[in-house]
C-alpha cells in the first residue's frame, strides 16, 4: 500500500461507531496420509505448466523450474514475466507428482504439480501454495524431499490447502482461489488489469501483519496450529482488505465483489460498510490534492 493511502486510511476508525463488530472460531486441521502415487509419463509426451507467480505483487524476474517425484529437473526457458505470468514445459518419460518453483533471491513460491493437469488448468505460485507444498513435503529451497513427494496425490494437495486457508482466512474462501483460479490477476505496474480477490488477500495479509515475503509464507503456513482466529473474521483485517480493493480500482459499488467471494453475510455487510466509507474518504483526499496543486 502507498504512503499516501495509508495516511487516509486510518482515518477509518470513524466509521466504527456505526459498525458492529462480531468474532469468530477456527476449525482443526486434519492430518493425512498416502501410499505412493507415482504415475509415468509417455516417452516423447510433454506437459506445460502455466499460471500466475505472485506475492501480492507479481513475482516478477523469478526463474521458473519443475523437479518431479523420480529426481529429474528442468529449468524453464523464460522467467517470471511483468504481470506474474509463467510457463514452462517438462518432456516425458517423467514421474508424478512434481513441484513447480519460482525462485528470486531468498525467496521460493512452489506448488505440487499431478499427472492430470490439462490444458485448460493452472498451477499458481503464491504464499498459499507455498505453505501448503511445505507442509506435505518440508522447505523447497534446498534439496527436495522426494520420498514426501511421491506420496503426495492431487486430492491430497488441494484437501490440505483447503485446510491452510480456512485457518488462515476462514470458510468463506477456497485454496482454488489461490491454486487453480483462471481469474487469478497479480498486482502489477505494467498491467490494467484488477488484481483478483485472492491477490488482495495477500496484499492484505501482508499489511496487515507488516511483514515481508518469506514473513507472509511462515505466517500463514503457521496458521494450521488453530491458535489464531481466522483473518476474515477480523474487522481490523478487512480494513486492510477494503484498502487494498480501493487502491486496485474497486469503487464502493463494486463492494460485492471483493465480499461476496470470500464472506460471510455479516461480514459482508461490515466490509461493504468499510469499503464505502473509505472509497468515499479517498476521493475526498483526491479531490483536495488536485485544488491544492491548482493553487
Amino acid at each position: 500500500m502507498k504512503v499516501g493511502f495509508a495516511r487516509w486510511a486510518a482515518l477509518v476508525s470513524i466509521v466504527w461507531i456505526t459498525i458492529a463488530c462480531a468474532s469468530g472460531g477456527s476449525q482443526d486441521s486434519g492430518e493425512k496420509a498416502d501410499s505412493s502415487v507415482l504415475v509415468e509419463t509417455e516417452e516423447g509426451a510433454t506437459t506445460t505448466f502455466l499460471g500466475v507467480a505472485a506475492i501480492g505483487e507479481a513475482f516478477e524476474g523469478a526463474l521458473i523450474s519443475v523437479q518431479f517425484a523420480d529426481g529429474k529437473r528442468f529449468e524453464g526457458e523464460e522467467p517470471v514475466g511483468k504481470n506474474g505470468a509463467y510457463q514452462i514445459v517438462a518432456p516425458g518419460n517423467v514421474a508424478f507428482p512434481g513441484v513447480v518453483l519460482a525462485e528470486r533471491g531468498e525467496t521460493v513460491l512452489s506448488s505440487v504439480v499431478s499427472e492430470r493437469l490439462q490444458k485448460e488448468d493452472f498451477a499458481h505460485l503464491n504464499p498459499v501454495t507455498t505453505a501448503t507444498t511445505r507442509s506435505l513435503i518440508g522447505e523447497t529451497d534446498g534439496e527436495l524431499n522426494i520420498e514426501r513427494l511421491q506420496s503426495v496425490s492431487a486430492e491430497t494437495f488441494v484437501e490440505t490447502g483447503d485446510d491452510i486457508v480456512r485457518m488462515t482466512f476462514g470458510s468463506g474462501a477456497s485454496f482454488s482461489l489461490f491454486h487453480d483460479d483462471p481469474g487469478f490477476v497479480a498486482r502489477s505496474s505494467e498491467s490494467n488489469e484488477r488484481a483478483s480477490t485472492a491477490d488482495l488477500l495477500l496484499d492484505a495479509v501482508r499489511q496487515y501483519s507488516d511483514t515481508d515475503e518469506n514473513g507472509l509464507i511462515g505466517l500463514i503456513g503457521n496458521s494450521v496450529s488453530g491458535n489464531s482466529v481466522p483473518l476474515l473474521e477480523v474487522d481490523l483485517f478487512l480494513v486492510d482488505l477494503s484498502a487494498q480493493a480501493i487502491e486496485a480500482g474497486y469503487a464502493s459499488e463494486e463492494a460485492d465483489e471483493v465480499s461476496a467471494v470470500i464472506l460471510s453475510n455479516q461480514k459482508a455487510e461490515i466490509y461493504t460498510q468499510l469499503h464505502v466509507a473509505l472509497d468515499e474518504i479517498a476521493r475526498e483526499a483526491g479531490s483536495e490534492q488536485k485544488l491544492v496543486k491548482a493553487a
